[in-house]
This record gives C-alpha cells, structure tokens and sequence, in this order.
C-alpha cells in the first residue's frame, strides 16, 4: 500500500480526496501527517491536531461507481481496526461509541470520519480518516464536546515511554485495510460481530445502515 506522508496538512481527508482527484492513487494508499492545520471532525466539527501528537491518517480506496457500500458500514469496520491495534499495542481498555468516537476512561480518544468523494465519470473515492490522541497536551475542544483523553492519560509513564506512534499508525493503517475490504465486501453481520467486543457498555448500534 502505497503511503503519503507530510510533516503538515490542513486535512488528511482533503489532502486524500485531492490525491484522488489528481490520479494520484488508482487502488488504494494512506495518508499520513504529524499535524493538521484543519483536522475534520463529524457535523462539521473540527479535530484538534496538535504537531506530533497524535496519529492522523487516512485510507483511501478507490471504487468503480457504483461499488461503495454505505460509508456508516467503513465507519464500523475502521472501529473494529482501531480498537483492535490500540488493545494490542498499549493493552489499554477501548470502547466504541456509536458510531465513530473511540472511548477510553470516560473520554474521547479517537474518532473516525468517512467520506466518499467523485473523481471522473466511472471513479468514487472513500476517504476513512483516523485521529488518536497521544500525547497530553492542550486541545481547542468545541463547547459541549466530549473530554478528549490520550494514551499518555491512560498509561503509566514508564509504558507510555514506549508507546511508538510511528509503528502503531502502521499497524492501523494494515488493519484498516483489512477491515475495510471486508465492509466492501458487505460482510455486515461480521463487522456487526467484532464491532460488538468493544461497544461501550450500554450503547447499541442502529439496525439499519
């Protein structure tokens, strides 16, 4: 899978939908950035990016028109491929809030934006854009917004001093894809499946997508 990264951009999400737009991606790649100028967040809300601390990225892939399964079916499988590695790279506890907040100690940790974007008369792109915090430091958050948690909150500092960002946002970017093939493939009920190990307690999912 091809990579994209940059020290800075104003949006992961942007800057794949323009890479689609130029051609630049046929299949699939992620994009990767150590900071966003414009982090998006869902209803228009804005992502807090702060440099170098946290991990934001991008899986882009790029469908024939027509082929795109409802973006809310990525945004449950990229769910199930964040909590996956974050359990398996730090061993913290993570929840899933219906249906793209990443939850941790009463706290957002992460959240998930999915998009679909035109490129041409026969090409959709779908844009799965991912942000973790990591480090512990000030974040701009939108009156009424969650309290957003890191990994350095959650983890002793001796095992927060190993926590490798570069490699954990490898691991994801695999597993995305991973999971992203099956949603476009439409296993629903087992996206459904690995979705429920990690609903946060008392959250249900829609029936319908």
């Amino acid at each position: 899978m091809k990579t994209f990264a940059y020290d800075t951009v104003d949006s992961t999400n942007e800057q794949a939908k323009r890479l689609i737009a130029a051609g630049e991606v046929r299949d699939v790649a992620c994009v990767v950035a150590g900071e966003q100028t414009r982090g998006k967040g869902t209803r228009g809300r804005s992502w807090s990016s702060p440099p170098g601390a946290g991990i934001y990225l991008s899986l882009v892939r790029v469908f024939e028109r027509g082929e795109v399964r409802p973006t809310t079916l990525f945004t449950l499988a990229a769910g199930v491929a964040c909590a996956e590695v974050l359990v398996e790279w730090t061993g913290i506890t993570v929840h899933l809030k219906p249906i793209n907040d990443l939850w941790a100690d009463g706290g957002k940790l992460g959240g998930i934006l999915t998009e679909t974007t035109v490129a041409g008369a026969d090409v959709t792109g779908l844009v799965v854009g991912v942000g973790i915090n990591v480090s512990a430091v000030p974040r701009i958050v939108s009156s009424g917004a969650a309290r957003p948690v890191s990994l350095q909150d959650l983890l002793p500092p001796e095992r927060f001093a190993r926590v490798a960002p570069r490699s954990i946002a490898t691991a994801l970017a695999d597993r995305l894809l991973a999971w992203c093939a099956a949603a476009a493939g439409g296993e629903e009920a087992k996206i459904r499946a690995a979705w429920s190990r990690f609903v946060l307690p008392g959250a249900v999912l829609p029936e319908s997508l």
